[in-house]
């Protein structure tokens, strides 16, 4: 059952990831340039999709992607020279922690994406309105996923710790 659910996660990690939004990004600024420039029709609305649209998905859709690999920014000034099942309890602990805290932000984050969906949320582009409210569902997606990678990387580090058999290297931190 872990097995499934870890393939689940790891494909929705990698679905979510940034390379492929920044990619349809820079399309659509180099179209609107080129509209411009060349035919001296830009594209309208583009700053408005690109900062309401892709730069949230670029910061929050990729969330549990970059924690599936564990390159989130950590200190290891304190924890180094503890034992290896020391450090992953305390690992275990602080994704607890984070678990906690992502699923309370990705939940009020749900409240708000509600509320901008229920009032149909528009922003206006010139003479455009253009729809601002999906774009509010990336943020407690985001975090869902991460929130659901924290969890899991804490069950393994607790069961890794309680086992006290080495680790394989997928499983341990990875420093940058």
């Amino acid at each position: 059952m872990l097995v499934v659910f870890d393939r689940f996660l790891s494909a929705a990690s990698k679905i979510l990831l940034g390379a492929v939004i920044i990619g349809l990004m820079a399309l659509h600024v180099i179209a609107d340039v080129s509209g411009r420039y060349l035919l001296n029709q830009p594209l309208p609305g583009t700053i408005e999709i690109v900062s309401l649209y892709y730069m949230v998905a670029v910061i929050y859709l990729p969330l549990a992607y970059v924690q599936s690999r564990r390159q989130h920014i950590v200190v290891h000034q304190f924890t180094d020279w503890l034992p290896a099942r020391v450090r992953l309890c305390i690992d275990g602990m602080v994704g607890l922690l984070a678990t906690a805290v992502l699923v309370l932000l990705a939940w009020r984050g749900i409240i708000e994406a509600e509320r901008a969906t229920e009032i149909g949320q528009q922003t206006i582009a010139g003479t455009y309105a253009i729809t601002s409210w999906p774009p509010r569902w990336f943020v407690p997606l985001g975090l869902a996923v991460m929130a659901l990678q924290t969890i899991t990387q804490s069950t393994r580090d607790f069961a890794a710790a309680l086992a006290g058999a080495p680790l394989p290297a997928s499983t341990l931190r990875e420093d940058v």
